[in-house]
Parts: C-alpha cells; structure tokens; sequence
C-alpha cells in the first residue's frame, strides 16, 4: 500500500509487534479481572489477589524482556492524591509477575483499579 503525508510518499509496512490489549478492574479484595480489546499474541493472564494492593499474575508463555514492553493505564477511583500501577515482570523463562497499587500518603491500597477499566497492553516485538 502506498500512502500519502503532505504531498510525500511513503510505503506502509505491518507492525513488527504481537499484542495483548485489554481493559483490567479491580475492586475490593478480588482479583483484577480483564476484558481482553486485542490478542493478536494469544496470551492468557491469570491475576490472583496476594495481599494489600499486590497481585500475583500468571501469563500462558514467557517472553524475553529484551522484546518486550508494557503499558499500563490510570484510570483510578482515588481522589485525595497521586496513583500509581506498577507492572512487574521478570522475563526469561518465568512467565509470573505482579501488579501493584499504590496511593500517594497510603502506600499499597485494594480496589483503586475504576470501574471502567485501566489500559494494559503488552507488545511481543519481533
């Protein structure tokens, strides 16, 4: 395909990337739960609720970290302060890692994640 950006030409290419997209909830002391946008990895994730504001996740096949990034939304239900989401993932040949909620002044919190769902998205580079 040959696309046109003002007035200059440039071939198309298709993306060099697999990806997991889905949309992750969370609210008292459950396990996130998940609706999957896109799969083009055919990855399963498996959360679990470990403690305060920390969940153990199990994904369906490891990955190198060198080929891959995340990305994580913040879309949270806390209005006295700064959220934050952080994705832990170690790579190689263990496919677990963990996802942690904290609140600025609180430390780790449960069911901050809003009902509508936070972004996350992994890419598979190849």
């Amino acid at each position: 395909m040959n696309v046109q950006f003002l007035g200059a030409s440039r071939e198309s290419t298709a993306s060099s990337y697999s990806v997991y997209r889905a949309l992750i909830k969370q609210t008292g002391t459950s396990a996130p739960t998940q609706t999957i946008l896109e799969n083009s990895l055919g990855l399963t994730i498996l959360f679990s609720y470990t403690t305060i504001g920390t969940y153990a996740f199990t994904m369906s096949e490891a990955f190198d970290e060198d080929k891959m990034v995340c990305f994580i939304g913040n879309n949270f239900k806390y209005s006295e302060g700064a959220m934050q989401l952080t994705f832990t993932y170690s790579g190689g040949t263990t496919n677990n890692g963990a996802l942690f909620v904290s609140a600025e002044g609180t430390g780790l919190i449960n069911g901050m994640i809003n009902a509508n769902g936070t972004l996350l998205e992994i890419r598979k580079y190849t």
